[in-house]
């Protein structure tokens, strides 16, 4: 049974009062020291994760009192693709965006260009396994001795399993009309979309993506972190996916700044 954690994240900190990091430190039972050091990135920053939801919504309650904006992130309601639209079709005009999973029957996600509140940029490990099997003949001595000689090989088949992850880049965009967030993955999107502008390399087209979105919503926060640092490898675990409950707390500090 999957056991799931209950984290305690800052998503914006009072840190110009003197003492601020002591006394919080203290309503939330950490060492000033290692909570100083979690402080010391960008929101949002994980102090602790507890399978005990109450004691995190206690340390919250006390942090929100010192005047801190802080959350209470359950691991099991975090989203995965599975919520999301992972984008396979594209369009966009100077009014914002329509995505499409390609599903038949499916219904754009229109998102206006005022809705798009945050860009996020990631890589996401993918896990494919691959099945061999294989048959070569062998020497038999049995089977060579029961037909005189007659038959001296025998078929083996043989079966190999080989589970390789490649690294796949994405970028989230999440808006604020209430709808699912759209997804676009580095190798699944058909880049048409793009016109003359459509390069030989997707590596390319995906970059002239990017940059057309951060010019269709120039207000939007854009975060990188994922795509260039530690910000996945140091999250505690919880039960959820790394990534999935990394682009959750990315969606909630933006919403704070």
């Amino acid at each position: 049974m999957r056991r799931w954690g209950v984290l305690l994240v800052i998503l914006r900190a009072p840190l110009s009062a003197v003492g601020m990091v002591e006394r919080a430190a203290e309503a939330i039972g950490v060492a000033p020291a290692d909570l100083r050091r979690k402080l010391a990135g960008a929101p949002p920053m994980v102090l602790k994760v507890d399978t005990d939801g109450a004691r995190i919504a206690s340390a919250k309650a006390a942090l929100d009192a010192l005047g801190f904006r802080a959350a209470a992130v359950d691991a099991g309601e975090v989203q995965g693709d599975g919520e999301r639209v992972v984008a396979r079709r594209l369009e966009l005009d100077g009014a914002g965006l329509s995505a499409t999973a390609g599903l038949p029957g499916e219904a754009p996600r229109r998102i206006r260009a005022e809705a798009i509140e945050l860009l996020v940029r990631g890589v996401r490990g993918v896990n494919e396994t691959k099945t061999t099997h294989t048959t070569e003949r062998q020497i038999s001595l049995g089977r060579a001795v029961m037909s005189a000689g007659l038959l001296l090989t025998k078929k083996v088949q043989t079966t190999s399993t080989r589970t390789d992850e490649r690294r796949e880049p994405f970028l989230l965009i999440a808006a604020s009309d209430g709808g699912p967030d759209v997804i676009l993955y580095e190798k699944r999107l058909d880049y048409r979309f793009l016109g003359a502008e459509m390069q030989p390399a997707v590596f390319a087209n995906f970059e002239r993506t990017f940059a057309r979105l951060r010019a269709l919503a120039p207000g939007a926060a854009v975060d990188e972190r994922m795509a260039r640092g530690p910000f996945v490898a140091g999250l505690p675990a919880t039960g959820a996916d790394p990534v999935d409950l990394a682009l959750h707390l990315l969606r909630l500090a933006a919403r704070e700044r």
